[in-house]
C-alpha cells in the first residue's frame, strides 16, 4: 500500500502542478474577497478530484493491467485511491482553514469564533468528500471515460451546492445548520465507507 501511495503522490508532482496553481490562487482571492466562502471551499472541491483525476492517468498508461503482475490485492488498489482522497482532503481542509482565519484577523479586522471555525472545517471536509464518495464507484466500475458522466453531474450540483452556501454567507444567513450540523462528518464518513467497499465491490469484478 505504501508504495501504491507513493506512486499517486509521484504522479500528482508530475501531473497535477497546475491545480497547486489554481489552489494558491483562490486562497490568494479569498484575502481580498473577505464576504465569500467560495474561494475557500473551492480548493477543498479541486483536490477532492485528483484520486479520479489519477485513475484517468492510470488507464491511460495502462497501469491498471500491469498492476495485476504485481503483488498488489485490488483491494489495495481500491484502497490507495482512497487513502489518498482522505489525506489530500484532509491538508486542503486545514490549509483552507488556517487561510480564513488569517483572512478574518488580519484582512476582516474581526474575532475568531472556535465554533465557526469548527462549523467551516466541518463543512469543508464533507464537500471534500462528497465528490470522490459519489463517483469513485462509477469510475471503478466504467472506467474513467464512461464514468466521466457521474463525474461532471456530481461536479455541477457540488459547485451549485457551493455557490448557494457562499451566497448566503455573504448576505449575513450563516452557514446552514443542513450543512454545519454535528452529523455531517459522521454521516460522510458513513457515505466514504460505504461507497469504498462498493467501488472494492465493483472493481473485484472488473476485467482489465
Amino acid at each position: 500500500m505504501k508504495g501504491l501511495l507513493r506512486k499517486d503522490f509521484y504522479m500528482m508532482v508530475r501531473y497535477c502542478r497546475s491545480m497547486l496553481l489554481i489552489l494558491v490562487m483562490f486562497l490568494g482571492v479569498s484575502f481580498v474577497n473577505t464576504d465569500n466562502l467560495f474561494f475557500n471551499v473551492y480548493p477543498c472541491m479541486l483536490c477532492s478530484m485528483l484520486p479520479i483525476t489519477l485513475i484517468s492517468y492510470d488507464e491511460r498508461s495502462h497501469w491498471n493491467q500491469y498492476s495485476m503482475t504485481m503483488p498488489y490485492t485490488r483491494a489495495q488498489l481500491v484502497g490507495s485511491k482512497y487513502l489518498l482522497g482522505l489525506m489530500v482532503n484532509a491538508a486542503a481542509v486545514v490549509v483552507s482553514l488556517l487561510t480564513a482565519v488569517l483572512r478574518t484577523v488580519f484582512f476582516a479586522h474581526d474575532t475568531v469564533v472556535p465554533g465557526d471555525v469548527l462549523s467551516l472545517g466541518s463543512m469543508m471536509l464533507a464537500v471534500s468528500l462528497a465528490a470522490p464518495s459519489l463517483c469513485l464507484p462509477w469510475i471503478f466500475k466504467l472506467g474513467a471515460e464512461k464514468g466521466r458522466l457521474a463525474f461532471y453531474g456530481v461536479i455541477v450540483v457540488m459547485f451549485g451546492g457551493a455557490a448557494a452556501v457562499s451566497n448566503l454567507s455573504a448576505n449575513g444567513v450563516g452557514i446552514p445548520a443542513g450543512f454545519s450540523g454535528p452529523w455531517i462528518l459522521p454521516g460522510m464518513a458513513a457515505l466514504y465507507a460505504a461507497s469504498w467497499a462498493l467501488s472494492l465491490a465493483f472493481y473485484k469484478k472488473k476485467e482489465v
